[in-house]
């Protein structure tokens, strides 16, 4: 087994348990990125965990301005507004793609994961480097989830944008892993931008797969066109509603995908 490998399976293994494949609760999650404008950055402070300030993903700030003389506060965050749920965070890994290092410095940095074991690689957090962490023992359970911060001082333009951990290639979330219930990992969906005097980008602003009303066992659910149908249901329509309910006069449905499942 490769050494990388290794270093983010003895967190997921020991802390999350055995890694299952396959779409779980927080499959269509995104990494994206938050400038908090507000925060004025003093070296007395510790950490700045807690203080993201942001409620709502679509809101988060993607571009900054070049400030050689304040250090700006900024947030990396996972969203789950677009995954099945329920949120279950037990740890995650992500990292940086390449930037020019010469026009940033990092004054501080930390996950936002109350102390518990991270695993960062050697250079962290530099360009083509990344790093792991866990919420084992207290899983996060919101819909957007801080996950780092860091303080920057930036001397040109740049722009820092999320990927996958160099070492394993992967970004991951993960739930807690107990005894008898393995731990299901999802791959990151999307990832963000930050943008200092550049352009940035919110995946949680980008419009995703349309989803609409679904009849399935006589009831109406919001959902995507391919979860529905897969489960038997009925698919109403991209972006139907289901107010007033289109289900309401139906029966139990009997589709043949929905007869197989009952029967096997």
């Amino acid at each position: 087994m490769p050494r990388a490998r290794s270093a983010w399976l003895c967190l997921a293994v020991p802390l999350l348990g055995a890694a299952a494949a396959g779409a779980g609760p927080h499959a269509d999650g995104v990494l994206l990125t938050h400038l908090n404008t507000d925060i004025e950055y003093t070296a007395s402070t510790v950490s700045y965990a807690g203080q993201s300030d942001l409620r709502d993903c679509r809101e988060a700030v993607t571009e900054g301005p070049v400030v050689a003389d304040r250090a700006q506060v900024w947030f990396v965050l996972a969203s789950f507004a677009k995954s099945p749920g329920p949120v279950n965070l037990g740890g995650m890994e992500f990292g940086f793609a390449d930037f020019r290092a010469s026009r940033i410095s990092f004054v501080g940095y930390g996950p936002c994961n109350d102390g518990e074991l991270e695993l960062p690689t050697s250079r962290w957090p530099g360009p083509r480097e990344g790093t792991a962490i866990s919420f084992m023992n207290a899983p996060r359970r919101e819909e957007l989830v801080e996950i780092y911060w860091f303080a920057s001082y930036v001397y040109e333009d740049v722009s820092i944008e999320l990927t996958v951990r160099p070492e394993t290639e992967t970004a991951q979330f993960a739930t807690p892993g107990y005894e008898g219930s393995p731990s299901v990992t999802d791959d990151a969906a999307d990832f963000g931008i930050l943008g200092f005097g550049e352009e940035g980008y919110n995946p949680c602003a980008a419009p995703g797969p349309a989803s609409g009303a679904c009849c399935i066992w006589g009831q109406c659910r919001i959902m995507q066109r391919d979860a529905c149908e897969s489960q038997g249901g009925a698919y109403q329509g991209d972006n139907s509603d289901c107010f007033p309910d289109p289900c309401q006069h139906d029966e139990i449905e009997t589709t043949w995908g929905l007869l197989k499942r009952m029967y096997e």
